[in-house]
């Protein structure tokens, strides 16, 4: 039965928690915080997150238009030649140090990378902790 063990007994709570575990897990998986994107996917999405945040510097008066001349270059230069997600957080942290309406960008990417790391730690402590009780999923 489903709502007994393998002896007759009604699954622990601690069955239960494990699976209650494993939806939460599921759901990480399923709304891509667990699903890293490409390089190439990570690169397009910086070209729109530093364009978007370009235009709103320059409405709000926070980029000159030279600094964004400048910016885009910049950009454009190096962006394309990024080989690990590491780089690109570094050169958009040197981005964001140079021109202030880029640091937006810089944190949220920063906090994708950190919540993608915490979920991937927080999945091998959890696979470690199936292991040593013994309690697989259904």
């Amino acid at each position: 039965m489903e709502n007994q063990d393998a002896r007759g007994n009604p699954p622990s709570p601690r069955l239960r928690w494990t699976s209650q575990l494993k939806y939460v897990e599921f759901l990480f998986i399923m709304s891509g915080y667990m699903n890293p994107l490409s390089l190439q996917d990570l690169q397009k999405k910086a070209y729109k997150e530093l364009l978007d945040a370009m235009i709103m510097a320059l409405e709000k008066g926070e980029m000159t238009a030279e600094d964004s001349k400048t910016s885009s270059r910049k950009i454009m230069r190096n962006l394309d030649g990024i080989e690990s997600s590491t780089e690109l957080l570094l050169f958009l942290q040197d981005l964001s140090n140079k021109y202030p309406g880029y640091k937006g960008v810089f944190v949220k990417f920063k906090q994708e990378e950190t919540a993608y790391k915490d979920n991937v730690k927080l999945a091998a402590v959890q696979a470690k902790l199936q292991k040593l009780t013994g309690i697989s999923s259904p």
